[in-house]
């Protein structure tokens, strides 16, 4: 060892001392101070353990944030929600149910033709579905974007856009496709599952058999429900389908219980809608819609302009 510096613990200048002086009495040439000459030991850097970062750019929030925000929306904008959406709700009874009802007739003499029926109007109700899912969607963002007190601000006069972009209605069309094949799976499982346990003897096992495909089939299909649900808000904001999907994960793995409970909802509420022959949906859609975009505008920390303007009056 050459040399080494030393602070003066007096004045604090800087000195230069020889390697052999360490642990000697030494002088400051500035203030005269005698001091102890010490080499200064560094300390090697400590390691820290590594540790879980969420995702950035969302956040983690609660069911309870959630379901007020929604009503907060709701107690002040339901009619320009709910108003416009008989539209869509309309044309899905009269191109959609009506249609449904003949085949389901048709099928009790002739199930061949109805099941021929089925397939060729199938894109048909596909697109059907997903029209009323981007108007609820659209809805929905209008609302919570719309920060005007007026009368025309609240009847969501001017506003109401019932085509829609071709890119978000391709993106959303494949969303529901997606849905639909995910759902007539797990469903097709369960049946299969079914018919295989009618001949088996035992009825214990049977049943044993075909509890076990159900709950398997649901907790596969409620699992890929809990990912996916921002998809349709964002997609029907505008991003792109494979950009979307990673979001849809990155913003559910820091939400899983409020994702749980975000679908157990949306299906409780479509349920209700579908036990009512449907009369339901034009109420129950749109609500579901706008809880789904609450919640992913509250995780990604998308701007609520309503509620904002609220608080602030």
């Amino acid at each position: 060892m050459n040399s080494f510096q030393q602070a003066c613990p007096t004045c604090g200048a800087t000195l230069e001392l020889p390697g052999q002086e360490s642990g000697k009495a030494a002088v400051c040439p500035s203030c005269q101070t005698e001091f102890v000459a010490a080499v200064p030991v560094t300390e090697p850097p400590v390691s820290k353990p590594p540790t879980a970062t969420p995702m950035p750019g969302y956040r983690s929030v609660s069911i309870e944030s959630v379901v007020a925000h929604t009503q907060s929306v709701l107690f002040h904008r339901r009619r320009p929600l709910f108003v416009p959406f008989l539209v869509p709700a309309l044309l899905v009874v009269v191109a959609g149910v009506i249609p449904v009802a003949f085949l389901s007739g048709l099928a009790t003499t002739n199930p061949a033709r109805a099941w021929i029926g089925m397939g060729i109007l199938m894109p048909w109700f596909l697109m059907l579905a997903t029209y009323a899912v981007w108007f609820a969607l659209e809805r929905s963002s209008v609302v919570c974007d719309d920060a005007g007190e007026s009368a025309e601000s609240q009847a969501g006069a001017g506003k109401i856009r019932f085509l829609p972009p071709l890119d978000r209605l391709v993106s959303l069309s494949i969303a529901v496709l997606m849905l639909a094949v995910w759902i007539t799976g797990c469903t097709a499982v369960s049946i299969a599952v079914a018919q295989f346990s009618g001949k088996i003897a035992a009825w214990e096992t049977r049943v044993l058999v075909v509890g076990i495909s159900v709950v398997v089939s649901s907790v596969f299909g409620l699992a890929v429900a809990m990912r996916f649900w921002p998809l349709f808000p964002l997609l029907a904001g505008g991003s792109r389908l494979l950009p979307a999907m990673r979001a849809s994960v990155a913003m559910t793995r820091v939400n899983s219980l409020t994702s749980f409970l975000l679908v157990i909802a949306a299906g409780i509420l479509l349920g209700g809608g579908f036990s009512l022959f449907g009369l339901g949906l034009p109420i129950t859609v749109p609500v579901c819609a706008l809880l789904w975009t609450v919640a992913q505008r509250l995780i990604d920390g998308t701007p609520l302009p309503l509620l904002q303007s609220s608080e602030a009056d």
